[in-house]
């Protein structure tokens, strides 16, 4: 275990223009998508923050967690990479984009447990792609010593953390098979990412549904992305009367959205209408 000073930086300053809508807020593991990444950075780091503009998320569901401010200096990923080198430049950062969404402890740890055999001229800890060798510049630990290296690199032009990275003194490390780093940016890619998956669910079902459907509860494999989905083929297979936009949607004792994506092994309640003025 390493006894270096951690903090952690989920970068959400990006306009998410491809996706369409807020990569941060997005539902994976059944919360955003940013609290999730805040959460599991927050087992590994003394301090874990967003990047991003100060009232960014402002009146969102993330508006609890603490932000550092992207300086204007740069812009993209490593506009939020140089405000945290610049925030605490004595500590190491492991610095994520909100965009990977199957990352994990073991990716975490096998970049915290590689900070004790650095040499003074290391700048950063990432992965190597798995397919074109380049560095994961956007999943890795930066050292004290980056933030030197990165403002030359700005001096010089350089945007691009991979580029910075690949012409610097980094340890690059080969991908376990227990990491993955699949990145969504597109409404397609979210879509495909989530029909590719068979997931299974827990469904209880209530009053006017419960007799409709024959049973009280039932255990479900599916392909469907979202709870919208979910109701439509129990719809189709239980001819239930209702629309969806008749029923709420409860998923492990919490409303949410019909909208948000299916999670395995989730506990879910479709809650008709209650009788009655």
């Amino acid at each position: 275990m390493t006894l270096k000073k951690i903090k952690g930086l989920v970068l959400t300053g990006g306009k998410s223009s491809r996706m369409g809508e807020p990569k941060a807020l997005i539902h994976y593991h059944g919360m955003a998508h940013a609290r999730y990444l805040h959460h599991l950075l927050s087992h590994h780091c003394e301090q874990v923050y967003l990047s991003g503009q100060k009232d960014q998320w402002q009146n969102t569901e993330i508006a609890d967690l603490p932000i550092l401010e992207d300086l204007p200096i740069s812009e993209g990923p490593v506009r939020g990479i140089l405000s945290a080198l610049k925030n605490d430049p004595t500590c190491f950062w492991i610095v994520v984009a909100c965009d990977l969404v199957n990352l994990n402890h073991t990716a975490i740890k096998s970049l915290t447990q590689k900070l004790d055999t650095l040499d003074q001229k290391t700048i950063a800890v990432c992965f190597a792609n798995h397919e074109k060798d380049f560095p994961e510049a956007l999943c890795a630990i930066y050292t004290p010593q980056a933030l030197e290296v990165f403002l030359q690199a700005i001096d010089q032009g350089l945007k691009c953390p991979v580029k910075i990275l690949a012409q610097s003194s980094i340890l690059k490390l080969t991908t376990p098979d227990e990491v993955d780093l699949s990145n969504i940016n597109t409404p397609q890619e979210k879509l495909s990412l989530h029909h590719a998956k068979k997931l299974q669910v827990q469904i209880k079902y209530f009053a006017l549904l419960r007799d409709e459907a024959g049973l009280a509860e039932e255990t479900r494999t599916t392909f469907a992305s979202t709870y919208r989905q979910l109701f439509h083929e129990l719809k189709r297979e239980h001819k239930f009367s209702l629309s969806e936009c008749m029923v709420q949607v409860a998923v492990n004792d919490s409303y949410t959205s019909i909208d948000t994506l299916l999670t395995d092994n989730a506990k879910v309640v479709f809650i008709p209408p209650v009788a009655g003025g």
